[in-house]
């Protein structure tokens, strides 16, 4: 928090002029609908990149019905989010590691230059909240792992379909959660067990995302061509 707190001093920049400022689905009552069903991109016009992130939106949307557009308040999210996604990662290494390589595992994360930009520009939240749930549903796996308890394997898919909706990297999230289980020696009937929900949570996602976005996206560029010819 110390480390990256002039952060909260700075202005919007990058796309945070278009994504949040310029865009009804963030300003504006309603357009929740368009909101849960748009492109990243999609600001109420016409512009479509093929990116489906409706748990950023959200985030953004209730930033700015607390805070309004007070900059200050857009980076304080993105840093509450990154310090979740640094104690999420503390859970996984402190099950991993001894506790002290673990503690300072998670603070090279936490201070590393490399999370500057995901930090400091607002519409990078998508960075932070993709590693923060990713990261919980690893938490997940590796407690389910040393302790058993049920009631994580409802957190874990939760968790992963959060992922899922903040940003298209964390579609990769059963790499690292295979791998865990593997690492913790969960017996392979438990391993599926506890991850087919996730996978079968994946799968849907992409068809709602392909449905959405994917369509929608492919339409315009068809439209933009036609156009151009």
């Amino acid at each position: 928090m110390a480390v990256h707190a002039p952060s909260l001093g700075h202005d919007f920049m990058s796309d945070d002029g278009k994504l949040i400022l310029e865009n009804p689905q963030i300003t504006e009552k309603g357009h929740l609908h368009e909101l849960l069903t748009t492109d990243w991109f999609d600001t109420g016009g016409a512009s479509r990149i093929g990116y489906y992130r409706p748990v950023v939106k959200l985030s953004l949307r209730a930033t700015w019905a607390v805070a309004g557009d007070r900059a200050w308040a857009f980076h304080l999210g993105n840093l509450l989010g990154h310090a979740v996604a640094v104690f999420f990662l503390a859970l996984v290494l402190v099950r991993l590691l001894p506790p002290i390589p673990a503690a300072f595992g998670a603070s090279i994360f936490a201070v590393h230059p490399a999370t500057v930009q995901a930090v400091d520009i607002v519409t990078a939240r998508s960075d932070i909240l993709a590693a923060a749930f990713s990261l919980a549903a690893l938490a997940a796996l590796a407690a389910y792992a040393d302790t058993g308890r049920r009631a994580l394997l409802v957190a874990l898919p939760l968790a992963a379909l959060a992922a899922f909706g903040s940003k298209e990297s964390a579609l990769l999230v059963g790499v690292p959660l295979i791998a865990l289980g593997l690492e913790r020696r969960l017996a392979p009937r438990r391993l599926a067990a506890a991850l087919a929900p996730v996978f079968v949570v994946e799968v849907l996602f992409l068809a709602v995302r392909s449905r959405l976005v994917d369509r929608k996206s492919t339409r315009l560029n068809s439209s933009h061509a036609n156009i151009s010819y």
